[in-house]
């Protein structure tokens, strides 16, 4: 396992018990060399469920059962996770999980559909997501 995946899976058991007390959906920070990107700070990727795709992705993740069933439950924890993570300084990027894409793309690189495969989604997905927000601004 690549450090920033062994990394990440550290942040799976720590935002899981961190002081917000916000234990459920298990949202998956993914720290990434800053110099990586060419970025003074670190930038941290959050697994993103689009409001269009939230019921689809709980049919997808193996792991749905620790999901809220509705995405306004979902969303107020995950925003609010981001509030937490960005007071502390890190710099967040939403990385959308694709309900098509995300299943061929673990089936593909060996993993299953759940919190370790969003890991490795997001880390293959982030530096390209930093690129395109870097360039837009």
């Amino acid at each position: 396992m690549s450090a920033v995946l062994t990394w990440a899976a550290a942040m799976i058991r720590r935002s899981q018990t961190a002081a917000t007390g916000l234990l459920k959906p298990p949202l998956v920070f993914l720290q990434t060399g800053a110099y990586h990107f060419g970025m003074k700070e670190p930038v941290s990727g959050i697994p993103w469920c689009r409001s269009k795709d939230y019921e689809r992705l709980l049919t997808i993740f193996e792991d749905s059962a620790t999901f809220p069933t509705s995405y306004n439950e979902w969303i107020d924890v995950a925003e609010a996770k981001i509030r937490y993570f960005e007071k502390m300084g890190k710099h967040i990027v939403k990385v959308p999980i694709d309900p098509n894409e995300f299943p061929r793309w673990c089936a593909s690189n060996g993993y299953k559909t759940d919190a370790k495969g969003r890991i490795a989604y997001v880390a293959k997905i982030l530096p390209e997501l930093v690129k395109q927000e870097r360039a837009s601004t």
